[in-house]
């Protein structure tokens, strides 16, 4: 079976997005439903296009796709299983702090999610999110660090991310000091600056960064293969 994927990109948020270099939009409801509206009109426009084509993995990122209420991701989830022929082999979402309660953690997992990577880019940690998605059973927790290139996680950081026993950390832009420290704890890297447990690899991020495969997205100015932030140039 062909791993082809499917990006949500949600444009809406506080901070940057460094791995699709998206601009963030301060978030209203109305912003959101004028969005979601969009979102699922663009998913049917495809639907006849890509008709043969079977997609195995979903990836909601960008600037702050938990910020959608429940409402509003279904509405996005039904346009794509309604429109396009997908396999689900994995649901993979971007979750910001503060965002995700365990009500909404509950119903993210029955809806079809099973990996959940919180973005930090601070020294606090939010723990609280973190027992809230290892407690509704989620099949990886973990999360990713976005960072001004020359700035590296502090010790302390680092310390504190590992004490919660994710089981992946993404450290964007990737560092050397970071990448022993992280590879001695047991992690692997499956893609610079991705790491993770054994078995807990991310299908589509490993689909979207070596480009074997399509990645339809929805959400940004391309309607295909937006430009995401080049990882695999930069082994440093």
């Amino acid at each position: 079976m062909e791993n082809n994927g499917i990006n949500i990109i949600i444009p809406l948020g506080e901070k940057i997005d460094l791995r699709f270099r998206i601009k963030p939009e301060p978030y209203t409801f109305e912003k959101a439903e004028r969005l979601v509206a969009q979102l699922v009109n663009d998913i049917k426009s495809c639907a006849r296009r890509y008709r043969e084509v079977t997609f195995t993995t979903i990836f909601f990122g960008g600037c702050g796709p938990s910020l959608l209420t429940l409402d509003q991701l279904y509405r996005i989830l039904q346009a794509l299983y309604d429109s396009l022929t997908i396999t689900p082999l994995e649901q993979t979402m971007l979750i910001l702090p503060r965002t995700v309660h365990p009500d909404k953690a509950k119903i993210l997992r029955e809806s079809g999610f099973d990996q959940l990577t919180i973005r930090i880019n601070s020294s606090s940690i939010p723990k609280e999110d973190f027992m809230i998605l290892r407690d509704a059973g989620f099949n990886s927790v973990g999360f990713e660090y976005q960072s001004d290139p020359n700035e590296q996680p502090s010790e302390n950081l680092l310390h504190q991310l590992l004490s919660l026993s994710p089981d992946h950390i993404y450290i964007l832009p990737p560092h050397p000091a970071t990448r022993s420290k992280l590879t001695h704890q047991g992690f692997h890297e499956f893609l610079p600056g991705h790491f993770c447990l054994p078995g807990k690899e991310n299908r589509h991020l490993q689909n979207l960064y070596t480009q074997h495969k399509l990645v339809l997205s929805f959400g940004t100015d391309k309607t295909q293969n937006p430009e995401p932030w080049s990882l695999l140039s930069n082994n440093s």
